[in-house]
Formats: structure tokens, sequence, C-alpha cells
């Protein structure tokens, strides 16, 4: 057994031991820890939050476990994984004469009366589906750091869901405090719960194998763009987190372009800037240099109608700019114009950009 010096008892932090996620199993160990948080919500025990820790992890087929505790003295169902957690009492020993409390089949509550503990357990597809059938050490270490820690904070925390919901897409300059309240993943741990981790540039840059769809919430485009796009270095995102932020945010600035080729078709000026719009020409505008966002949803979305203006006049005053508008609009669909505008390292791109950037020029006053 690989020996482990603390518990997670105390606090998030206190049990992490060499935390190093710098290995090459890093996505996967980080997908299959949202396994163990699914079967912790099913299980229901977050009235244990206050003594609650991990103990140990058991890989059945490598013969390996770690923790603080061997394996569990109980029959672990024949699972490649065994995860275990002290409910209530002493982290030092095992319940002997253990009695069985409540007994399902992907975990088991067990102990005495003065030690319980809950066991979960992994079977063969959910192990073969994150490709969990051989950890090595470092893998098996990384999930002790990680499963201890956020296990803990969702636990303290009470989550019942992973995301806060946005209802109001307004309200994202609320959570600009976020953004740079944490630098690692020992703060992160330690200072917000789970749902807030996705406004902070460090869960991002350092924590994005832990990235699960579910913590996002609808109208979390805008966050990311107002407050994340410009600082986050997508090089360092992992291949999940990579491709659900270009989806999100190619399908916005499609949908922006589609609600603008629809302004200039009926030859109008909006007195307001749709969210639409507003998502791609703050996008858009920072390709070219020019940096909108204010503080507050609505000062960005008045700093941007001045743009749309310019590029809705360009349209019905410059018959060459309508021109080479109409033509761009016939090279694809909007769906993928979006990607290649997010992208943007295609001509088909660099087209829209050069458009936008000329009616700034012309009716702005303003340009690259």
């Amino acid at each position: 057994m690989i020996k482990m010096p603390r518990t997670f008892k105390t606090s998030a932090a206190a049990g992490i031991n060499n935390y190093n996620a710098d290995i090459p199993n890093r996505d996967k160990v980080g997908r299959f820890l949202w396994e163990i948080l699914d079967s912790l919500r099913e299980a229901n025990v977050r009235q244990f939050a206050n003594e609650f820790t991990l103990v140990n992890i058991t890989h059945a087929d490598t013969g390996k476990s770690i923790g603080v505790l061997d394996s569990p003295p109980i029959d672990t169902m024949d699972s490649p994984i065994a995860v275990t957690f002290l409910l209530r009492g002493k982290p030092d020993s095992y319940a002997h004469r253990a009695t069985i409390y409540q007994n399902t089949r992907t975990w088991q509550i067990w102990g005495n009366g003065t030690r319980r503990f809950i066991t979960l357990y992994f079977g063969r597809a959910i192990v073969n589906k994150h490709g969990m059938q051989f950890m090595l050490e470092p893998d098996l270490r990384l999930l002790w750091n990680i499963a201890g820690a956020i296990t803990k904070v969702f636990m303290v925390n009470g989550v019942k869901d992973y995301a806060i919901p946005l209802t109001d897409v307004k309200q994202v300059s609320l959570y600009e405090q976020y953004s740079n309240r944490c630098s690692d993943f020992y703060s992160l741990v330690d200072q917000l719960p789970i749902q807030l981790w996705p406004y902070t540039q460090v869960f991002w840059e350092e924590c994005s194998y832990l990235f699960d769809p579910r913590m996002l919430p609808n109208g979390f485009a805008a966050y990311w763009l107002f407050y994340l796009d410009s600082s986050v270095y997508m090089p360092t995102l992992s291949s999940t987190a990579s491709q659900y932020i270009t989806d999100m945010m190619s399908k916005v600035i499609s949908d922006g372009l589609t609600v603008l080729s629809a302004a200039v078709s009926m030859q109008s000026q909006p007195s307001t800037v749709g969210q639409s719009m507003l998502f791609m020409f703050v996008y858009c505008l920072r390709a070219l240099g020019i940096e909108i966002v204010g503080g507050s949803y609505t000062e960005t979305e008045i700093a941007s109608r001045k743009y749309v203006a310019g590029f809705c006049r360009a349209v019905q005053e410059l018959p060459d700019f309508k021109q080479q508008f109409i033509l761009y609009l016939s090279l694809g669909n909007t769906k993928a114009m979006g990607l290649d505008i997010y992208n943007y390292t295609t001509d088909i791109a660099n087209t829209f950009l050069y458009l936008l950037d000329l009616s700034n020029k012309q009716f702005v006053g303003g340009g690259t």
C-alpha cells in the first residue's frame, strides 16, 4: 500500500500530499473523479460532512492501494476500483466486526458504533469507459489528492447541483470577483465551492482536466467572453474543456452573425444590441484590438452600439461593402463561419474582420 500521512478530515487541502497534475493520464483521472462525486450524491451522506474523509482507494487489477488505511476488510464485490471514505469516527483503523447498514449495487455503508464508512464500487464498464484498467503510482497519487480534496469540498458545501443557475445573463458581472480569487489547486479547494470554480482563471489554466460540462450553467458564454477569453491561454486547456469552449463560443458567434445578417437585410439599425450580436461584436472587436467590455453587461451593450450601427450603415451606404458582405455570407453556413471566426485562421474569418475594421474606420472613427 502507498501510505498517505494525512487525511482530509479537517479541511479539503489538509490531506493533499505532493500534488502533481503533470502526468500523462491526468485527463482520464479527472474524468473518473466525477463518477465518485455522482456516487456520493446518490448515496446522500452529507450529514457526515464534518468528519468525512477519504481513507483508501484500491485498484484490484494492479493489486495496488493508496490511503491512510489499507484496503477495507469487506467484500468489494469484485470491483476493479473501490473507494472508501470515513463517515464518522477516527480514521486510525477500520471497524472490527462490521455491520452492513446500507448495501446497494454500487456502494455500501458499514461499520460499528464508533466508526462508520462508505465504500463505493466501480464496475468494469465504468473503469473501461475511463481507461482506468491500469494505473501507475502517479495516477493513484493524483486520484488520491483530487478525490480526497474535492469530495470534502463537495460534502462541506452540500452540493446538490454542479452549477449555479445563471437566470439572468446580465448578472454575470457579479461573478467577476472570483476570476483571480485563487492562485492554485490548494486555494481553489480551500476557498470556493465546486460551482464557482469555472469562474476562476486558475481552474481553466491549471485544473481543466477536472472539467465537466455540468459545471457550466446556461449563459456561461457571456462570463467566458467578458472575463476569461482574453486571459486564459487556450493551449493549457484539456482536450475536453477546449472542445467544449470552442463549440460554445463558435455557436455564440454564428448566432450573432445570423442576427446581424437579418438586421442588415431589413436595412435597420437596432437601438439596442441583443445578446447574440453583442457577444459576436465583443469577440470580433477584441480580435481587432478593441476592448469594449465595461463594468457591467449594460455598459458593454451600450459600448457596442456604435460599432453595430457603423457596420449596418456601411452595408446601407457603401455598395462595394454591401457586395462584399453578401459574397461573404454566400461562402458557407453561419455555423461553419462561427467556428472560422472563433479560430480566425482562415480567409473567411479574415474577410469578416476586414469588413468590421473597414466599417469602424468609415463610420466609428477607429480601426486597426
